[in-house]
């Protein structure tokens, strides 16, 4: 695991580098170098992770660099037969920010309720920047939209247009100021794209 910057566009890199201070505070859905470079900074962040495999091994490499991190394991939970249809066909609606559905089609029947509300336990106005990385990203945006403080960030790894559906979500934040970095991705993914959103004093 390379654990000098987090996994995000060289731009997006450069801009937390430039921006980011020891006195934020922090959340983000999904674990990896981010989380290690939170901790070798001295920025307290808040880290929740859905992957047991990955949380394991996030959490030994921070052990192994002596490092201290704040890093919660929620995984999603399998939807009650007599409640939902249980269907791949559920992933269509892996857009909507009130379904907690992953677009992944081997979470496709999990909820991802509890690991989206984990912000919740948060005071309103409460962090300076959220990273949105992980599962279930449309309701993880909703959820942290009021735990941002006004003037704080939201990172949005994979943002549209390389994910279109994502775009119900990032509607949310129609108001804000925002600045997108784009690269050449991987072979499953030609574009990159993260985008970091200003909250403004509009909602």
């Amino acid at each position: 695991m390379n654990q000098e910057y987090p996994t995000l566009t060289k731009g997006a890199i450069e801009w937390i580098e430039q921006n980011v201070k020891t006195s934020w505070t922090v959340f983000e859905w999904g674990s990896g170098r981010s989380t290690i470079y939170w901790a070798s900074k001295n920025i307290p962040a808040i880290t929740i992770e859905h992957n047991k495999v990955w949380y394991d091994k996030t959490k030994t490499s921070i052990k192994k660099e002596g490092l201290t991190s704040h890093l919660k394991l929620i995984p999603g939970v399998p939807f009650m037969p007599t409640k939902y249809i249980i269907s791949a066909r559920q992933k269509k609606h892996s857009h909507l920010p009130e379904k907690y559905i992953s677009s992944v089609s081997a979470y496709v029947n999990q909820s991802f309720r509890n690991y989206a509300q984990a912000i919740d336990e948060y005071p309103n106005n409460h962090f300076d920047l959220v990273l949105v990385d992980g599962r279930a990203r449309p309701s993880c945006i909703k959820h942290a939209i009021p735990k941002i403080k006004e003037g704080g960030f939201l990172i949005l790894d994979n943002a549209p247009p390389d994910r279109p559906r994502y775009n119900i979500a990032v509607r949310l934040m129609k108001h804000w100021d925002y600045v997108s970095y784009h690269m050449t991705g991987t072979k499953e993914q030609n574009k990159w794209t993260t985008t970091i959103f200003k909250k403004s004093k509009v909602e």
